[in-house]
């Protein structure tokens, strides 16, 4: 698997940082820049493939993203790539690599 290494790039790691409370009187969200961890994100198209080669049940994410970093959760962390946010919606930490299983966030969200 050296090829994941070769593949590895930064990525910000948030938390939700609490929030206040939209117009409409629901609950906002409010998030806030942790760190930046290194990893490996493979897209839907090649995500099946790696599912497979993991030995994994494909399930409905849009992307997987392999990385060393042990103190991501699933629901409180997201994952900030650029303009584009996932939600971290599964966390399997077995083997070398901790599978991240993320789904791209609406807009403003």
């Amino acid at each position: 698997m050296g090829s994941i290494q070769r593949q590895m790039r930064p990525y910000v790691l948030q938390s939700q940082a609490g929030g206040g409370q939209k117009p409409s009187g629901a609950k906002a969200q409010a998030w806030a820049d942790v760190k930046t961890i290194l990893g490996a994100k493979y897209t839907q198209g090649n995500h099946g493939a790696l599912a497979k080669m993991l030995g994994l049940q494909y399930l409905d994410y849009s992307d997987v993203l392999l990385t060393r970093e042990r103190d991501i959760r699933a629901k409180a962390h997201r994952i900030k790539d650029g303009g584009a946010v996932y939600t971290v919606e599964r966390v399997i930490p077995d083997g070398r690599y901790q599978q991240v299983f993320l789904k791209r966030a609406e807009e403003g969200g």
